[in-house]
């Protein structure tokens, strides 16, 4: 599904944190947060999540950078046009990732485990080029005059 911009007004907003992770008596631990952020865009739902936090206000315009999935708009960047806050996908550190993991299954193609770690290199590749294409999409979009 291609990556499409939405703009309009932020409505019934709903934001929830995720906190998981874990501790060992002998090593310490690591705890991750998470946020996501429902609300609706011009009257239609959609949702927003990142590890790092936003700020979405009722009444904010706002221009978004996602697809939609199963009628609810999936956001990988916005731009607040309100506040001028801008939240980009991390796309190049996600795209290193996926072309490490496929440099790194290419020698392990001769075992077993280079058919597995190859699949996933390259599901990372298409999420990383996803997360590019909405960055490059909002950047290119107009920034809205607001009152």
């Amino acid at each position: 599904m291609a990556i499409t911009l939405m703009t309009g007004r932020v409505s019934h907003i709903d934001h929830s944190t995720e906190t998981s992770g874990n501790i060992t008596a002998n090593h310490g631990g690591q705890i991750q947060t998470a946020h996501a952020w429902s609300f609706r865009l011009n009257n239609h739902p959609a949702i927003y999540k990142s590890r790092s936090t936003a700020s979405f206000g009722e009444g904010d315009e706002l221009t978004a950078a996602g697809q939609d999935k199963n009628g609810t708009f999936m956001i990988v960047s916005c731009r607040n046009e309100t506040t001028g806050a801008v939240y980009e996908s991390p796309a190049t550190m996600v795209c290193v990732l996926a072309g490490l993991l496929i440099l790194a299954s290419l020698p392990m193609l001769l075992i077993i485990i280079g058919f597995l770690v190859l699949p996933l290199g390259i599901y990372f590749l298409m999420m990383g080029l996803k997360m590019s294409t909405a960055n490059k999409l909002l950047q290119t979009a107009p920034r809205l005059a607001t009152a």
